[in-house]
């Protein structure tokens, strides 16, 4: 008779017990106070843009937008700054980002106000990376510049909230090279006890008498900044680390650009797999970890017109994805009512999305610019929704079950006149839940950052207005409008030939 309340008491226990057993980092954790906070790129270290926030409204508006940065140095490979970092820290909700201006600023996340400034050696375009250290709140920046710095995200400076001194680390000597080393977006985790950040850096230096061309995965003591252990990638460029499992071993898998994807314990840097899982051709999307239908499984782009699933533990394909065109978005995984499902844009100006666990395409939506950014994935009123900034200077927020348009604002153009197709990976928007209230920033194209939320002016300027457009992705207009030019062009030709031969 008194059995039902401790069977569903024991259920219950058993239900947390499973819950704890899964891999940290799918969904962040919510704080005493319920926030949610977005402290790394991709939300947590599996990188695999769950968010956990939930917007009571569909209907985002703009917050705020930051003045562009004053100062604009020459284009060159790489992004024009971070992503967003989104925290509450003492009271205060943070909005922290880096800039091609060498600077990285902390601003209040829903007025903008800027709170502090830090200015490093070179461009900031590696996501900040926040963690409580032995109950030290800790931002970690990792700077162009081949420094990583430890700081109070309160104040920016390197000091603790007990005055203490924080720590940076160098991880090359400037004089040793004149280029500035690319750095993948710096992860936090806690590994045996103890947090970890790792990070990866591409040292790039063409003289004869340096000419290194390295890249590696570093490891570094959050609490004093000793490096722990280096593992080197390869010779050209490497993506932000993922943080999962291959067996019962805490992994970090790495994309090697020239087109491998590789594991290593995230205890001592070994290789955990016989050898890396190669692509046929270059890779520049990240890769996300996600635990479905009982398997580890990491999602990758390529720019063989793929994305594929790799099985964490067997370091082999589970199965891939043919699409049009190169895929530089990183898969984000959305666990779903009934299905699990892969969301990712490509450069035929698609966001996809697709089974997570067959590869069975599902839905497509087509916008006006390519999506070489990741999607970041949020709940609108009840729908689950998947928010990705595009080329052609827009925010696209579309469900991300169906592909159903939800929202699209303007963000900005392009800060200098042009860009090279595939030459950046740009950032993904950042999802927070601040003091119980919703946040969506976006890092635009223009250096400028952009926040969206319930309440804000309206920013939602519709789906493409004209179906015809938006069904041929815009591309109609050029066709029409060459064949008027190559029509005018052969019209005039046949005049000029009928009055040559009438004057002879």
């Amino acid at each position: 008779m008194h059995r039902s309340p401790i069977i569903a008491i024991l259920l219950l226990a058993l239900g947390c017990a499973a819950r704890a057993a899964e891999p940290a980092g799918e969904v962040p954790a919510a704080d005493a106070a319920g926030d949610v906070f977005y402290p790394m790129l991709g939300g947590n270290p599996a990188r695999d843009g769950n968010t956990g926030v939930r917007f009571e409204s569909a209907k985002l508006g703009l917050l705020w937008s930051s003045p562009r940065p004053s100062v604009v140095y020459q284009y060159q490979r790489g992004q024009t700054g971070s992503g967003p970092c989104l925290v509450s820290v003492g009271g205060r909700h943070l909005l922290i980002a880096g800039s091609y201006d060498r600077n990285v600023r902390g601003y209040d996340a829903f007025t903008g106000e800027e709170l502090w400034q830090f200015t490093t050696g070179d461009a900031v375009t590696a996501t900040p990376c926040y963690a409580e250290v032995g109950g030290e709140p800790m931002l970690f920046v990792a700077s162009s510049d081949y420094v990583v710095y430890a700081l109070n995200p309160l104040t920016g400076q390197q000091t603790d909230s007990r005055g203490r001194q924080l720590w940076r680390r160098q991880i090359q000597p400037w004089g040793e090279t004149r280029a500035p080393a690319i750095i993948g977006d710096p992860l936090a985790a806690e590994i045996d006890g103890r947090t970890v950040l790792f990070f990866t850096a591409w040292l790039n230096d063409l003289r004869a008498a340096g000419n290194v061309q390295e890249s590696a995965l570093y490891a570094i003591d959050a609490a004093d900044g000793s490096m722990l252990w280096k593992a080197a990638v390869g010779t050209s460029s490497a993506t932000a680390p993922a943080l999962g499992k291959v067996g019962a071993e805490p992994a970090l898998f790495v994309v090697h650009e020239a087109g491998a994807v590789h594991a290593f314990s995230a205890r001592t840097g070994q290789s955990l797999w016989p050898r890396p899982f190669v692509s046929e051709d270059a890779i520049r999307s990240g890769v996300s970890y996600a635990e479905v239908g009982g398997r580890g499984l990491l999602y990758v782009g390529s720019r063989l017109f793929t994305i594929f699933c790799i099985d964490a533990d067997a370091g082999s394909a589970a199965w891939s994805m043919r699409v049009g065109t190169w895929v530089d978005s990183t898969p984000a995984i959305r666990r779903g009512r009934e299905r699990t499902i892969a969301v990712f844009g490509d450069y035929q100006q698609w966001l996809h999305g697709a089974d997570a666990l067959t590869g069975e395409p599902l839905w497509d939506y087509r916008s006006y610019g390519y999506f070489a950014s990741s999607p970041t994935l949020v709940d609108l009123a009840g729908a689950p929704a998947a928010a990705a900034p595009c080329l052609d200077d827009h925010l696209y927020i579309v469900n991300s079950e169906t592909g159903q348009f939800i929202l699209r604002a303007y963000t900005g153009e392009f800060l200098w006149s042009h860009y090279q197709r595939g030459d950046s990976v740009w950032p993904p928007a950042a999802a927070a839940r601040l003091g119980g209230r919703g946040i969506l920033a976006v890092a635009a194209y223009d250096g400028r950052l952009h926040v969206f939320g319930v309440n804000g002016e309206d920013a939602n300027v519709g789906p493409p207005q004209t179906r015809i457009f938006d069904a041929l992705g815009g591309r109609i207009f050029g066709w029409v409008f060459g064949g008027l030019i190559v029509a005018v062009l052969a019209y005039n030709m046949i005049r000029i030939v009928r009055r040559m031969r009438s004057g002879a």
